[in-house]
């Protein structure tokens, strides 16, 4: 019987590799962001072409990294393109990690499956618990290998030679861009099942618009990052404390969460002296009803994603408008209104495509010195024109977290 043939090293790898000694890093000391052909023709008459090719990958998947990783760790961070969009921002990556530290406790064995370059990865290492990853590209499990100082296996996450431990999971969801579709996950949900079988406890990062109904039994979480919808948490096991949660991270780490079973409220309040929009995740969470109780608002509509009081109270997850007029949508009708009350710039916020906002902020600017904000919503089938003043507080009074629903602020 014949020996078994050893797998093939990646030649990808191996350029990579020689990125990272002492010939590449003089080579990335000269390699410009936007080279010309002139300056690419220079290099590599000093080195190997696919050396020169790969150091301007990494030289410009840097740059793009800045934005997400700061410019320090962007100096530093072994990546490319498809990379960085993948993965987590270090502040979620961090929140992340603190709850898998508060649940299993430091040093606990956590596995960071489809790791990529890295982002949960490192978040994972420095919260101090026992963390490694997996990945089925080698290129990318040697990246999120270096960037987190750890072991990451290029494999399979089923493979048997994966540790034992909790899981993190990330599976991909750019096939044919960016998928809505649960079937279309690499690894498939099928997968999914398995893990938390086996592992128990875990959570899958997967796109904020993923439906509850599609995942298997857990806690879902939302997450917006200063007010984007950036992931949809599926969280498992001892990492489960409620059936829906929806998450507000700031960059400096700062977060307040509500926590609650979902609902879907079906009030309708007329328009008061106040108007408020809500951070997107407690929307896409169905927890509008547990807003309303920790508030003491009213919902303007169902659907309609405004919230209306007499007094605005202040929340870390809303933002409150005067209101100056309301009217049914016709853009001579809203131009009178806002000359009436001295309109300077003039913002429009619009949904379920009322209006086109970008084209109605140059019809509606006026030539007064107030900067005011225009909704433009449809509201009880009707297009409804709201004439607002948005409210500035420089040290907002937030509600504290004692109240049923578990909601926090950190």
């Amino acid at each position: 019987m014949s020996d078994p043939i050893s797998p093939q090293p990646d030649t990808r790898v191996q350029l990579w590799t020689r990125l990272a000694g002492d010939q590449g890093t003089r080579l990335l000391a000269q390699t410009p962001l936007n080279p010309s052909v002139a300056q690419i023709t220079a290099l590599r008459k000093q080195f190997d072409p696919d050396l020169v090719s790969a150091a301007i990958e990494l030289t410009r998947a840097r740059a793009r990294a800045i934005k997400k990783f700061g410019p320090d760790r962007a100096s530093t961070l072994w990546c490319d393109d498809p990379g960085i969009q993948m993965a987590s921002s270090p502040v979620a990556a961090r929140y992340k990690a603190k709850r898998f530290r508060t649940a299993l406790g430091e040093g606990a064995p956590v596995v960071d499956l489809c790791s990529g370059i890295g982002g949960d990865l490192i978040e994972l290492v420095s919260a101090g618990l026992n963390a490694s990853g997996v990945d089925l590209d080698p290129l990318r499990a040697w990246m999120g290998s270096h960037n987190a100082n750890t072991t990451v296996l290029p494999c399979d996450v089923l493979d048997p030679s994966v540790p034992d431990g909790a899981f993190h999971l990330d599976p991909s969801r750019r096939a044919n861009g960016r998928t809505l579709v649960i079937d279309d996950y690499t690894p498939p949900p099928s997968t999914w099942d398995k893990l938390v079988e086996s592992r128990t406890h875990g959570c899958i990062k997967l796109n904020p618009g993923v439906s509850a109904h599609d995942l298997p039994p857990s806690e879902l979480e939302i997450i917006s990052e200063s007010g984007s919808l950036t992931q949809a948490l599926c969280w498992t096991g001892d990492l489960a404390t409620t059936e829906r949660r929806a998450t507000l991270l700031h960059a400096d780490g700062s977060h307040y969460t509500i926590a609650a079973d979902p609902d879907r409220p079906d009030d309708s309040t007329p328009i008061d002296t106040h108007i408020a929009t809500m951070d997107p995740s407690i929307e896409r969470a169905d927890l509008v009803h547990a807003l309303l109780d920790e508030t003491n608002t009213n919902l303007v509509h169902p659907g309609a994603g405004l919230l209306t009081a007499t007094e605005p109270v202040l929340h870390p997850m809303i933002t409150w408008y005067r209101v100056l007029d309301t009217l049914p949508w016709k853009r001579k009708h809203a131009i009178a209104s806002l000359r009436s009350h001295s309109a300077g710039i003039v913002a429009v916020k619009s949904r379920a495509g009322a209006c086109d906002p970008d084209q109605e902020q140059r019809h509606l600017r006026g030539k007064g010195d107030r900067e005011l904000v225009v909704f433009v919503y449809p509201i009880d089938r009707a297009i409804t024109c709201i004439i607002t003043e948005r409210i500035k507080e420089k040290d907002p009074i937030t509600i504290s977290a004692t109240g049923p629903r578990g909601c926090g602020h950190a």
